[in-house]
């Protein structure tokens, strides 16, 4: 079954750089051709940041990232108004939760907007209220 993948940052990451931190069945899927993998602007903007404020957690700056991307043949998703507009509905199954990465929030809005399935490591997101996040 074809699928349409966002991954998380930290996915990303991993795909480039320590492949051993992710599972088979989850590498098989990102390397399978049937199914599109897509990682968004927001997480070379990351990328951007994270290198800069703390180089030694992230193996590569924002450049050497959207090239690994393009090698990888990973589509690059463009971040939209609607993108935006959307983390306004974005709501948590525990109001005690506060999460204030505004990357993930945008990343799981995006994934809504477009009907992708999210996937990333970071349980907390969990605590949103949406149906399409996966964590591997």
């Amino acid at each position: 079954m074809k699928m349409n993948i966002l991954i998380d940052t930290n996915i990303a990451i991993f795909a480039m750089s320590d492949k051993k931190k992710l599972d088979d069945n989850f590498i098989s899927q990102l390397e399978n051709l049937d199914n599109r993998v897509f990682v968004s602007v927001a997480s070379i903007w990351e990328v951007a940041i994270k290198s800069i404020k703390n180089p030694g957690k992230i193996p590569m700056n924002e450049k050497q990232f959207a090239k690994l991307c393009e090698e990888l043949e990973f589509d690059i998703l463009p971040i939209k108004a609607s993108h935006i507009f959307n983390i306004r509905n974005l709501k948590l199954k525990n109001s005690k939760f506060i999460h204030k990465d505004p990357f993930d929030k945008l990343l799981i809005s995006q994934s809504i907007c477009e009907e992708l399935t999210f996937y990333t490591k970071d349980t907390k997101l969990l605590n949103y209220d949406v149906k399409n996040i996966i964590i591997v």
